[in-house]
């Protein structure tokens, strides 16, 4: 993935950046939403929740996995199904892709 690396979606800003914005520290673990992937990362995909109006992340480990057991690194500007696990330590919101869960 490092060629993606600080990739981002035309017209849209990478937030990894920035600090989180704690408005929308509301959704509970386990909600299953929907997002749009804004930006790549070594470290996984930054996402836009469009019903939410929040930003939020998934990393490696909890994107859907190819046949190989690799990671299957989603495109800029591919739709994901996904699911909350909660919020990280500095307040970003952090996901699943619903298929790594078994729930797609």
């Amino acid at each position: 993935m490092s060629e993606r690396a600080g990739l981002e979606m035309d017209g849209v800003r990478c937030f990894h950046s920035d600090p989180p914005d704690r408005k929308n520290a509301a959704l509970p673990e386990r909600v299953e939403t929907a997002g749009i992937v804004v930006c790549g990362h070594a470290f996984g995909v930054g996402v836009y929740l469009p019903e939410q109006s929040a930003w939020g992340h998934v990393n490696l480990p909890a994107l859907a996995r190819l046949p190989d057991g690799s990671p299957q690194i989603p495109r800029i500007g591919e739709h994901l199904p996904l699911v909350v696990l909660g919020y990280s330590g500095t307040g970003q919101l952090r996901l699943a892709h619903r298929e790594a869960q078994g729930l797609a």
